[in-house]
């Protein structure tokens, strides 16, 4: 495995080199794609691309417009693609793109490899990049009443380490602090409430039209899988609640409710939907997978955990060979997933 810069993929493979034929490596290739600079992208065309949990976002200017259709036209060969928001998917099915709702990768977030908690525990409302000055003032109030503290954190380095390794390191920490400390988490970062979904944390999410890494479409279908509150960028601070103020205010900061049975249903799906994009075409990468405890996929709320016992199991991954066969003949093999596709 390796982690390749998407904007550097002339300088992250090397050129085929016909005297001495390698396989072709197969790149997950995800994320906001307007701002790749040149379609397709260096190095791509010839390799077997997996793209999944992609975002376009077409917001009026020409700019985007054009990056979104070059997008597009590179995708209409590689199909079918994963789109990261209902959005996307509307605006890669105009186009006649073969493509589906597979949410965003983090959602296959596990805790394996992450710090153990130690003496810590889910005892505060974890607070990540609200800018809105009404929602801080309502959940700080709120999370006083059922006798929580409040630790606010940012996504935000200034600078941000130039080495990938120290990045990686202090995601990990900031993962570990989601995981073990939060009761709750409140954010306006996609990109912190859904690894913290994925990690078993209770997830509310703060809609508004100013988002911290940019607003728009990127959280259409998504924000559906948390408790949304929608909150004006623009409404003052007022001593009278309604809508997504009251919400937020009368939220059980202290007992979280589970998720909603369509959220739930969601996320599963999803999470399904993403592991057939990144295993597809890859038996060998399934089996590791099935070794390593990845699948079958958990849900991995922590009301299981706290009970005392493992996750619920939520999806059965079915493998099927002919019958007298004493080993999987990887090439061969049909997975139940693979055979219903996304669906």
């Amino acid at each position: 495995d390796k982690v390749v810069q998407r904007d550097s993929l002339s300088v992250a493979l090397p050129r085929r080199d016909p005297m001495h034929p390698a396989p072709a490596p197969r790149l997950i290739f995800n994320a906001w794609l307007e701002k790749v600079k040149k379609w397709p992208p260096a190095r791509a065309r010839s390799r077997l691309l997996k793209l999944l949990s992609v975002h376009l976002q077409a917001d009026g200017t020409n700019w985007a417009r054009k990056m979104a259709e070059q997008a597009a036209k590179f995708m209409l060969k590689q199909g079918p693609v994963g789109a990261r928001d209902s959005a996307t998917l509307h605006l890669l099915r105009r186009a006649g793109v073969e493509s589906y709702f597979s949410g965003c990768l983090t959602l296959l977030m596990r805790d394996t490899g992450l710090p153990q908690c130690g003496d810590l525990s889910p005892d505060a409302v974890v607070m990540v990049d609200v800018s809105n000055e009404r929602a801080r003032a309502i959940v700080n109030q709120s999370a006083a009443r059922d006798g929580l503290q409040v630790l606010h954190r940012t996504h935000w380095l200034a600078p941000p380490p130039e080495d990938q390794t120290e990045r990686f390191l202090m995601t990990l920490e900031l993962l570990r602090e989601y995981r073990c400390r939060a009761r709750v988490l409140v954010t306006q970062r996609i990109h912190a409430a859904l690894p913290a979904l994925a990690l078993g944390v209770s997830v509310v999410f703060v809609q508004s039209s100013g988002l911290p890494g940019g607003s728009g479409t990127r959280t259409s279908g998504i924000d559906h899988l948390f408790h949304t509150f929608w909150m004006p960028e623009n409404e003052q601070v007022m001593d009278t609640l309604s809508g997504g103020a009251l919400q937020l205010a009368s939220f059980s900061y202290a007992q979280p409710p589970p998720m909603r049975d369509e959220a739930a249903s969601l996320y599963d799906t999803l999470r399904c939907r993403l592991l057939h994009g990144v295993t597809r075409g890859d038996g060998q990468l399934r089996a590791l997978l099935y070794r390593d405890g990845a699948l079958p996929l958990r849900r991995g709320m922590q009301d299981a955990v706290r009970a005392g016992g493992p996750p619920p199991a939520t999806t059965v991954h079915v493998l099927v060979w002919a019958e007298g066969d004493t080993a999987p003949q990887w090439p061969g093999v049909v997975s139940a997933e693979s055979a219903v596709m996304h669906h």
